[in-house]
């Protein structure tokens, strides 16, 4: 379990890694929770949860990189 806090700018909360083994490789669980600051607060959802989920994905591909270069 990998958990990061968020404690400053326009979204503070959490988000938490679960990893566990599935076959050949691994799969990753994730839960977050925050709340909107500042303007940020305004905004319509979908303006803030696009980029947040690009994000997430960008970096999710760069750890599957990072493990699986790792293991070999």
């Amino acid at each position: 379990l990998l958990t990061l806090r968020i404690v400053d700018g326009p979204l503070v909360g959490h988000t938490r890694f679960g990893i566990q083994r599935e076959g050949a490789g691994s799969r990753v669980q994730v839960v977050s929770r925050g709340e909107l600051k500042g303007i940020a607060a305004m905004m319509p959802a979908a303006m803030i949860t696009g980029p947040l989920q690009s994000a997430l994905t960008a970096d999710l591909a760069r750890l599957k990189a990072l493990v699986e270069t790792a293991a070999h």
